[in-house]
């Protein structure tokens, strides 16, 4: 394996792992949010959908939004290039 390999392999691998931090923080935000709203410990479908309509349109959430969608399209990119480097 090469060098550049390996620091593609190992900068996908952080790219990964934040993006998945900031997801995980997502999910437990909404559950939290329903928790304090609805009052029940479980949320189904409707409060997830509920959630993330808010999320997705509040003010509050703006940079949260925006870093995820960075990572997410980090990520992306990062899965594209090793793809066409696989394939050359």
């Amino acid at each position: 394996m090469s060098t550049g390999a390996i620091l593609q392999l190992a900068f996908q691998g952080v790219v990964f792992a934040g993006w998945a931090v900031l997801m995980f923080r997502t999910m437990f935000l909404f559950r939290k949010r329903d928790l304090h709203q609805s009052g029940r410990m479980f949320h189904g479908p409707t409060g997830f959908v509920k959630q993330a309509e808010y999320w997705l349109r509040s003010e509050e959430d703006k940079r949260d939004r925006r870093l995820l969608l960075v990572f997410t399209l980090l990520l992306f990119a990062s899965i594209a290039l090793n793809a066409l480097r696989i394939t050359a």
